[in-house]
Parts: C-alpha cells; sequence; structure tokens
C-alpha cells in the first residue's frame, strides 16, 4: 500500500509544477513505454534487437502524416501506430530466426538502418518541409491544448499499458517465452512452436514501440525524423539491461534514473550543474550496465528481489528467536 501511494504521488506530482516540468514529465512516461518493449523483447523472451529506434520511429511518422493530411485527432490514431509497431516487429524478426548470438544484433540493427534508410527519407511520410505537425488533440468535444490538461489522459493509457504488461507475464505467452529463454530445445521437444513465440516477442516489442511512437505525437506534436535517431536504440538496450529480469519496477527506476535525471537536472540545480550531471548520466549508465553484467546480472529487479528476500528471512529467524523464548519461559 505504501509503495502504491508513494507511485501515485510521483506520477501525479508533476500536475503541481510548471507547464515544463509536466512536459518533460510525458517524455520520461513514453520513454518508459518505448523501453518496456524492449524489456519484454530482452528480459521475457530472451531476444535481441537493436531496432527499437525505427519501432518508435516509423509508427509516429506513419500517424503523423495521416493526422496532418486527414486532419484527424492523433489519439484516434493510437491503435494505427500499435498495429504498424507490430507488423513491423514481426517483419524484423523474421531473418533473426536462423540467427543466433551476436548475429541477432546485427541483423537487427541492419533492420533497424533500413528501416530509417528507407522511410525516414521519404517525402510522403515526412514531409516536403522535412517536418510535420499532427492535427490538435480532441476527444469528441474535449481539446486538450496544454500539456497540463493532457498529462492525465497520457498516463491512463500508460498505466493500460502497464497492466497489459502485467497480463502479458502472467500469460501461456510468457510461459512459453521462459522456457524457450532456458532451454529452446527443450521446449521444441515439447511441441512449443519456438520460431512462432519468437517472432510474437518481436512483435509484441514492436507493439509497445509504436504506442510509444504514437504517445510522442500526441505528446509533441511536431516531429521530424531527427527526433528517432538511431542511438534511442542503446538507450532502450540499457534500460532494459539495468532493469533486469522480472516486472517493470526496475525499468521505471532506471528510467527515471536516466531519462528523468537527463530532463530534469537543469531544473534542480541549475543550468551549469545541469549541464554537469548530463554529462555523469552519460558515463554513469555504461559503467552501470558494465557493473550490472558482471555483479548483478539480475539488475535492479534482482537486486530488489533480493533485499526482500534477506528482510523476509530475517523476520522469519526473528519471529523463530522470539517463539523460542517464550517456550523457554513456559518451560
Amino acid at each position: 500500500v505504501a509503495v502504491s501511494i508513494l507511485v501515485a504521488v510521483v506520477l501525479l506530482l508533476p500536475l503541481l509544477g510548471r507547464e515544463s516540468i509536466t512536459y518533460k514529465s510525458g517524455l520520461v512516461l513514453i520513454f518508459f513505454v518505448a523501453a518496456t518493449g524492449l524489456h519484454v523483447l530482452v528480459n521475457w523472451a530472451g531476444e535481441l534487437s537493436l531496432a527499437q529506434f525505427a519501432m518508435v520511429g516509423l509508427p509516429a511518422l506513419s500517424v503523423l502524416a495521416i493526422s496532418e493530411e486527414q486532419d484527424i485527432s492523433p489519439i484516434y490514431l493510437i491503435p494505427v501506430a500499435i498495429l504498424i509497431g507490430v507488423v513491423e516487429g514481426a517483419i524484423v524478426a523474421l531473418p533473426t530466426i536462423r540467427a543466433k548470438g551476436i548475429q541477432v544484433a546485427l541483423v537487427t540493427l541492419i533492420a533497424g538502418i533500413s528501416i530509417g534508410r528507407f522511410f525516414f527519407t521519404q517525402t510522403w511520410l515526412r514531409g516536403s518541409r522535412g517536418s510535420r505537425t499532427a492535427a490538435n488533440v480532441v476527444i469528441g468535444p474535449i481539446e486538450f491544448r496544454t500539456s497540463k490538461s493532457l498529462y492525465l489522459v497520457l498516463l491512463a493509457i500508460v498505466m493500460v499499458a502497464t497492466i497489459a504488461a502485467w497480463m502479458l507475464m502472467h500469460s501461456k505467452i510468457a510461459r512459453a517465452w521462459f522456457w524457450i529463454r532456458a532451454n529452446p530445445d527443450a521446449a521444441s521437444a515439447f511441441g512449443v512452436p519456438v520460431a512462432r513465440y519468437r517472432i510474437a516477442s518481436y512483435a509484441i516489442g514492436g507493439g509497445f514501440g509504436g504506442l510509444a511512437g504514437g504517445l510522442s505525437v500526441i505528446w509533441v506534436r511536431s516531429l521530424t525524423p531527427a527526433a528517432f535517431p538511431q542511438v534511442l536504440s542503446f538507450s532502450y538496450l540499457l534500460i532494459a539491461v539495468l532493469g533486469g529480469a522480472g516486472f517493470l519496477g526496475g525499468v521505471a527506476l532506471v528510467t527515471l534514473f536516466l531519462q528523468g535525471g537527463l530532463q530534469f537536472a537543469s531544473n534542480i540545480f541549475g543550468t551549469d550543474v545541469g549541464d554537469l550531471f548530463d554529462t555523469f548520466l552519460a558515463y554513469s549508465g555504461p559503467l552501470g550496465l558494465i557493473d550490472v553484467l558482471v555483479r548483478h546480472p539480475q539488475g535492479f529487479n534482482g537486486i530488489a528481489r533480493g533485499m526482500t528476500e534477506r528482510r523476509r528471512q530475517k523476520r522469519s529467524r526473528r519471529r523463530l528467536s522470539v517463539a523460542g523464548v517464550e517456550n523457554g519461559s513456559t518451560q
């Protein structure tokens, strides 16, 4: 209960700040959704992708083009963005079926670069000016003109995505992923269609990426292909690895620290200290990744589970000690 209250306070706190604070908080939430897609792919399915920037960028630019040309509120196009991400993820998964190890990283990297080089340069997608602006964000008769007015809608969509991830984690699909990740040969021997589930993992990861792309259009409205650089894939992968196997708690903490730090360092510490803090985060992320890979391969989720287990054992020993003293007194 205390953790739930703390999370609710943190999520609603941006509404008490300035418009810029709310806007930056929304960017952090969108980054969390995009990183969730890679978390599902890496930590649940045991796969790897360096094309996540394209999973976010192509749906975003597609929704942006439709919204501008047809004058449709981008919030109505969220299902379209998710569908594009799912199809894109499934297509990227096809050449990875026969790849192993480092080959998977290279294949997905090439696929992401190919998508970016082809689609991100097309005039019909990016616009004749090189950028597009989405139509006004409306739901029925309600129009959202400020970040504060739209923040609760964004937060609700992110919460729905989190619930969907929770349901997915406890589904038959996730159990098959866990088995395939542990021993794909044994899973195949027991009749699990390994190739189909691997493709599904990329498709679902792409779906979360598509959702993040659609939310970017809603939140930012004016975008260019430069908003989705290739380096984003490494940022998402860094968050997924540091988060570790488990649910989204570790992903949320790492996103809050890395992306939240980058967004709010100047607001908290001032411009000079903020620039120094940005430099610190730029180096602490890779250093943290090395530390996790060497000392804590289970990431933040594993560290949290270890702390919880030690606390549970300590309480158990205390109860046994009290029970022993009471039995001794009775005797």
